[in-house]
């Protein structure tokens, strides 16, 4: 009988297996399995990596330089032929774009510390600093879809096609771990039966011998026995052959390497044979694939992003219009030099909210920020303020009048009124009809009008419609009303 020791594997230390346990262990060791999952989370790394689009960026820039310049005029204020500068500057800035619309912004802050040999510089050390925020808009192309959504959606659509080449991945190793598992099968029992025929060759030959001795058979049976004995023994071993070759089949699908210590174990399958056949009709099995097939997700994916390409590309047609608004302010400060003392009058020719360090600088205009986002409470202060004013001149606008009316007039014209009202009254008593433009009573009537404002400023006297009658008190004649 030949041996049933195989090259490679410890016949003693057997490993049963069910069908079950095959697969579970493809699933969790299975190297192509491995290589489908990666993928899947390489393209939701890529999904996030376009989503960071949107992210902002911090950016910041520092450096020192020092530059001398030749200059050969006087004005330029050389010292010894040159000017001498140097500058520590920094900025930092944040920018990015906007998930809605296709907008872009950015905001930009620098700052930087000079100082100059020149004479006629009027602060010396100088901080200026400023920052700029910036956005822009489209309105035509890249407003509706962009390129950074369109990005976003193709790598969503990238993660549901590496779902379904994972599916279908796992499909096919459950698939070739189960044909390898019924193989392997196959091939025991097939070295099974050639080791029991091999057997029973042996047994014959045996029987060939005593009948040959008894006279029975003839010597040449003896000599075919042999041969088919032979003939077995070379099918033996190509079973074990072929038990070998599916052993490993299996092996592959289910271990990591070669290194793990199950590749030296013989497996042995245990779940039994069922040879019932499925009952399920055609129509239903091609409805079941058609439904649970990945290959029909991917490639309805595959026409989604052709799509979204289509969408993008129709999108770029339009022509490339854009509203950009840019706000700067800067700041500056100081210390002053002498330069900056006026030889004629002695005082700074810099102002004095310029005169500082670096947060000095930063103030000159964060004050201004200030007042730009604080100017509609602002407003609406000076809205209030403008009228309550308003009513406040509407209270006092008569006796203002009146008070100016009588400012304005002369101790002369007063005499002179009075007394032409007064012999016009002489001469027609009980009248009581308003007076005439240009009369003596009209005079009369302004100089009594305005004194009686004067004195009481909140009467509503002339607003009256009724007739006027003018009568005598003391030494001037006052209206009353009939």
């Amino acid at each position: 009988m030949p041996s049933n020791e195989r090259i490679g594997v410890n016949s003693a230390d057997t490993l049963s297996i069910t069908l079950e346990m095959a697969i579970e262990m493809a699933l969790r060791n299975n190297n192509d399995i491995d290589s489908s999952r990666n993928d899947s989370q390489i393209t939701d790394l890529r999904l996030d990596g376009a989503r960071g689009v949107y992210d902002p960026l911090i950016t910041s820039d520092n450096y020192y330089e020092r530059a001398t310049t030749p200059t050969a005029s006087a004005i330029g204020g050389a010292v010894n032929g040159a000017v001498t500068q140097t500058r520590f500057f920094n900025s930092a800035g944040v920018s990015g774009f906007t998930p809605a619309a296709g907008g872009s912004y950015s905001v930009l802050f620098n700052s930087s510390r000079t100082t100059t040999s020149n004479t006629n510089s009027f602060l010396n050390p100088q901080y200026p600093s400023s920052m700029t925020f910036n956005y822009t808009q489209p309105l035509m192309r890249d407003r509706k879809f962009d390129g950074n959504r369109r990005s976003i959606e193709i790598a969503k659509r990238n993660r549901s096609i590496s779902d379904a080449q994972l599916r279908i991945k796992a499909i096919d190793v459950i698939s070739g771990v189960e044909s390898a598992y019924w193989d392997l099968t196959f091939a025991l029992r097939n070295l099974q039966v050639q080791t029991d025929t091999l057997k029973q060759a042996k047994e014959q030959l045996e029987s060939n011998k005593r009948l040959v001795a008894k006279g029975v058979l003839a010597p040449i049976e003896i000599v075919a026995a042999n041969a088919q004995i032979s003939t077995f023994e070379q099918t033996v071993f190509l079973a074990q052959e072929n038990v070998t070759r599916a052993e490993n089949s299996l092996k592959t699908l289910l271990l990591p390497d070669r290194a793990s210590p199950e590749w030296v174990r013989p497996l042995t399958p245990v779940t039994p044979v069922s040879r019932r056949s499925p009952d399920v009709t055609l129509d239903v099995a091609v409805q079941q694939a058609m439904k649970n097939r990945p290959e029909v997700d991917q490639w309805a994916v595959t026409e989604e992003i052709n799509k979204i390409d289509e969408r993008y590309f129709r999108d770029q047609k339009k022509p490339q219009i854009d509203l950009y608004g840019i706000y700067t302010t800067a700041g500056l400060a100081g210390t002053e030099t002498p330069a900056a003392i006026s030889p004629t009058t002695g005082l700074s020719r810099v102002p004095s909210n310029l005169v500082g360090g670096y947060f000095n600088s930063l103030e000159t205009y964060s004050n201004r920020i200030i007042r730009l986002f604080g100017s509609g409470s602002r407003y609406r202060c000076r809205g209030a303020t403008e009228r309550l004013r308003q009513i406040s001149a509407r209270i006092g606008l008569r006796p203002n009048r009146s008070a100016i009316c009588v400012r304005r007039l002369s101790k002369g014209s007063r005499q002179r009124s009075e007394m032409r009202c007064r012999l016009y009254v002489r001469r027609m008593p009980g009248f009581c009809q308003p007076p005439l433009p240009g009369s003596p009573q009209r005079s009369c009537t302004r100089v009594n009008r305005d004194n009686s404002e004067a004195e009481q400023p909140h009467s509503t006297l002339f607003s009256s419609d009724r007739p006027i009658c003018w009568e005598h008190a003391g030494e001037s004649y006052r209206p009353k009303l009939i």
